[in-house]
């Protein structure tokens, strides 16, 4: 690490810096001390003395949310959170003595990508720039009220703890694609001035990319890294699932990959998002309250379990997609009003209700909807898909299932009679032609689609549990169980009946990219590298 220009103070911040990484407690507690002094008198070794705490911390390697024991350094953890506490103390403006925007130590930029944190207190705290991407948060965590001059980074990080964000001011970008929060979120009344990227895809591929021109390490480098932190979520499978693809500006709709994942409640309450709000692909696993968010520019948030009463969208020209059953009406006040789309009923958003009754009555609401109302039917598939889409908080194939978790398991068996139910010219007066099942990271159950036609099908990061057929059936436009370059593959754990399906081409969403395989080749070389079930 260079510092400074030389001399007896960046010599002295080089030496604290050493002595932070081994010996006793005692001594490397003083080294912490001896930097933030050093820092206080010599304000231009400021981002040194910043980037020798961080370059410490991100060294720890327990990539695991649970450790089982503390490693090599039984000190390190106190270290590390003395240090980080420090640098905070410094990031925060001092009542009386700065600007309420005003930290002592300004414009720091914050770089722990991929380090483990374990309780640390960010509040209030002044980032010039902040990058926390492939972090692991563990203990108390919280940024509530902290502000970021530019970007705030903080894709694929994994939050194994409570994220606070309540308050926060966004001034750039904030990146949270594929964050993983394991704990409850809150970003109540904070402010996005920049673009709010919670949906899959923040890594890009720009069209005039000559694909001919890379090879294979500089294709995978331009798409994006692999996970870094271990995926290990309940139902899923494949360490490479939440690996993103994008070609173009925004996201084709076929494409794999998956956006943040929230595991328990999400609030945005009060939430002022004035750039985009980016939440395609983002799976909530319970309650997600947008209650009086304000919404100004381009908007994708189609997950069902949101909440958007008293919300307000701005007029624009940009897209704006609400979950099904939302709609915007003009309000004297100023923004148009997010409300019940009464065009739309009975439905009045019940696959959004915490009873497990509320949302079966919901499915069949839609189910009758969609056979009344063609214009509705690609609606209806999509907000189905998108309920089995939420994570299960349990494993599906445990054999001590309670009875709420096996009444849950009854409600998506539901949603999916639904889509299979509607896809099978046997059946004409209920078969809904053309049909396209966006299903990437869902929890599938038995599910049945012996003799179905449809458009096309998304089954990346898919888990299949039971018995699976696709025999008879018919893929217009082929379906999709991997990503490009082979990760996020679909899973099986049970029996595959495939015998006379047309599954289509293999489906890739990066069309200049050779097509080698039909898909149900792909199915048939997944299922041959599957343990037998």
């Amino acid at each position: 690490m260079a510092i400074g220009d030389g001399g007896p103070a960046a010599d002295a911040v080089r030496a604290a810096a050493g002595r932070l990484r081994g010996g006793d407690i005692g001594p490397r507690r003083d080294a912490v001390d001896e930097l933030a002094r050093l820092g206080d008198e010599h304000p231009d070794l400021r981002p040194n003395v910043a980037e020798a705490v961080c370059a410490f911390v991100r060294e720890h390697l327990a990539r695991d949310e649970h450790p089982a024991d503390g490693g090599s350094d039984p000190a390190g953890p106190e270290v590390r959170r003395a240090a980080l506490a420090m640098l905070a103390d410094r990031l925060r403006p001092v009542p009386d003595t700065a600007g309420p925007d005003t930290a002592r130590w300004d414009g720091i930029k914050v770089d722990l990508t991929g380090a483990v944190v374990d309780s640390i207190d960010f509040t209030g705290c002044r980032f010039a720039q902040a990058t926390f991407a492939d972090c692991l948060f563990r203990g108390a965590t919280t940024f509530e009220g902290a502000r970021w001059e530019r970007e705030a980074v903080f894709a694929r990080s994994v939050f194994a703890c409570d994220a606070r964000f309540a308050g926060a001011r966004f001034g750039m970008e904030a990146v949270f694609g594929r964050a993983r929060f394991h704990g409850r979120a809150r970003f109540d009344d904070a402010r996005f001035d920049g673009l709010a990227w919670f949906g899959f895809g923040e890594e890009g591929v720009w069209e005039e990319e000559s694909w001919e021109d890379l090879d294979d390490d500089a294709i995978t480098e331009m798409l994006g890294p692999t996970t870094v932190i271990p995926w290990r979520e309940p139902n899923e499978a494949d360490p490479h699932w939440p690996d993103a693809y994008l070609m173009g500006e925004y996201q084709s709709w076929e494409e794999g990959g998956d956006g943040a994942l929230f595991r328990g409640a999400a609030s945005f309450r009060g939430a002022h998002f004035r750039d985009a709000a980016w939440f395609w692909k983002v799976r909530f696993g319970a309650a997600a309250v947008f209650r009086g968010a304000s919404f100004d520019s381009q908007v994708y948030l189609d997950q069902p379990a949101a909440d958007l009463t008293e919300a307000r969208a701005a007029a624009t020209d940009l897209e704006q997609r609400w979950p099904f059953g939302w709609t915007t009406v003009p309000a004297d006040d100023g923004p148009a009003r997010l409300t019940t789309d009464a065009a739309v009923a009975p439905y009045a958003h019940e696959l959004a209700a915490a009873e497990l009754s509320v949302r079966l009555a919901g499915l069949r609401i839609l189910d009758a909807l969609g056979d009344a109302r063609p214009e509705l039917r690609a609606e209806i598939v999509t907000a189905a898909c998108a309920y089995l889409r939420m994570p299960l908080p349990f494993p599906v194939g445990a054999a001590d299932l309670d009875d709420e978790q096996r009444a849950e398991l009854a409600v998506r068996q539901a949603a999916q009679n639904l889509l299979t139910t509607h896809v099978r010219p046997a059946e004409a007066d209920r078969f809904w032609p053309d049909a396209e099942l966006p299903l990437s990271g869902a929890t599938l159950v038995d599910l049945d689609l012996s003799g179905c036609r449809l458009a096309y099908a998304d089954f990346t990061g898919t888990q299949f549990h039971g018995v699976t057929r696709f025999d008879g059936g018919l893929f217009t436009h082929g379906a999709l169980f991997r990503l490009p370059d082979g990760g996020g593959s679909a899973t099986f754990h049970g029996p595959v009946r495939h015998d006379g399906a047309d599954l289509g081409e293999e489906h890739l969403a990066l069309s200049g990219l050779p097509r080698q395989h039909t898909a149900r080749a792909t199915l048939e070389s997944l299922l041959a590298a599957s343990p037998a079930p």
